[in-house]
């Protein structure tokens, strides 16, 4: 029963070859033009690969970080309210769960790059 509970959950938190998330923050605030190396350069001292990333692109400069673990969890809150370029950046804790449904939404909409720019898709022009 417990000692074995005990035995998986540690055999869980020595990790494996695919990075598996549990920590999670949103981001609010960031600026219009925010990407994901701008995020990255945010968070310095945290080492974020560009798929823990999802950028909104929403009226509210929201993004979702993933973070390996509790430590940059932890690490990431204490940048809450510093300034990304003249745009304060509010850090609330997230999961998995936002984190995902946002990721879909972005992907509904076709916003998944880095590089979006804003680009609005035009039809029935003359």
């Amino acid at each position: 029963g417990a000692a074995a509970a005990e035995v998986n959950g540690a055999a869980a938190a020595e990790g494996g070859a695919v990075a598996v998330y549990r920590y999670a923050i949103k981001m609010r605030g960031l600026p219009w033009q925010a990407n994901t190396a701008m995020v990255q350069e945010f968070f310095n001292g945290i080492s974020l690969p560009v798929d823990a990333i999802t950028i909104m692109h929403d009226s509210s400069g929201s993004a979702y970080v993933y973070l390996a673990n509790e430590k940059e969890a932890n690490d990431a809150m204490r940048f809450n309210r510093q300034n990304m370029g003249r745009r304060y950046v509010e850090i609330f804790k997230s999961n998995e769960g936002e984190v995902e449904k946002a990721k879909a939404d972005v992907a509904a909409k076709g916003q998944g790059d880095a590089a979006y720019a804003g680009v609005v898709r035009i039809r029935g022009l003359p």
